[in-house]
């Protein structure tokens, strides 16, 4: 996504690029990736394999509001309740 779509919750669009770009040329992205990663348990894997397509007529339409949108990704993107 650009980084003009930010959703107006993040703050001004620059400064989230600017405490990017900091971040990355520090090194800072690498450290959390190395923390956050975790030993995988090849006995026990679980991977999500589902995909969601839109209809062929879906593509190049005149769309809704920005707001419908982004309370539509809201409502689908909410976190659940296992890790």
């Amino acid at each position: 996504m650009p980084w003009r779509d930010l959703p107006e919750r993040f703050g001004p669009w620059k400064s989230v690029y600017n405490r990017f770009s900091n971040w990355a040329s520090r090194g800072w992205w690498e450290e959390i990736f190395k923390a956050l990663r975790f030993d995988v348990d090849d006995s026990s894997c679980i991977v999500d394999g589902s995909v969601v397509r839109a209809h062929q007529d879906a593509a190049g339409g005149k769309g809704g509001s920005d707001s419908t949108l982004w309370a539509a990704l809201e409502e689908v993107l909410q976190p659940s309740s296992m890790p």
